[in-house]
């Protein structure tokens, strides 16, 4: 470069701006929206970390209970006798049978004061015979479980049972 661009680049430097007003006001209020935008999104990024810390210590929690649940529930099924889970599952069965003729059917029968009436009550003769009819398969030997569900089907024409399904 010659003269020319030595006389520009002088020129450059000394040379001033003027703001007006307007063009002040205009500059504040860009820098304090800048500035805002970055404290919302400094504010945003410290509370989305805190929630995601959060909920990994829920999950964590949540985690912990539902193993904790589960192998509370395997060692009540875990038995070395084969006859205790036996009548562990037959006593839930029966359980479950007792609750749904209670809070489905109404079987239940209050006297006005609020008790329960005496043994005369057809949850209690159900759970009797419930019970009895377990005990009677148990302790014959000679009583093949499958024949028993057949023979229900044959007198009854009700059949329980598993089924394979496909899940996709």
């Amino acid at each position: 470069m010659g003269k020319s661009g030595a006389a520009l680049r002088a020129a450059k430097d000394n040379r001033i701006i003027q703001f007006t007003k307007e063009g002040l006001r205009q500059h504040d209020q860009l820098v304090r929206e800048s500035f805002r935008e970055q404290v919302l999104d400094d504010a945003l990024k410290t509370a989305r970390a805190r929630m995601e810390e959060e909920l990994k210590k829920q999950e964590e929690i949540l985690t912990k209970t539902i193993d904790a649940e589960w192998e509370e529930r395997k060692r009540l099924f875990a038995s070395e006798n084969p006859v205790d889970n036996f009548f562990e599952f037959m006593s839930c069965l029966l359980t479950i049978s007792v609750r749904v003729l209670i809070e489905r059917f109404g079987w239940a029968y209050q006297t006005s004061d609020g008790r329960t009436a005496d043994r005369r009550l057809n949850i209690v003769k159900f759970s009797d015979a419930v019970t009895a009819e377990i005990e009677r398969i148990a302790g014959n030997e000679m009583l093949d479980i499958r024949h028993y569900a057949d023979e229900v089907y044959d007198l009854y024409g009700l059949r329980f049972g598993t089924e394979e399904i496909e899940v996709e």
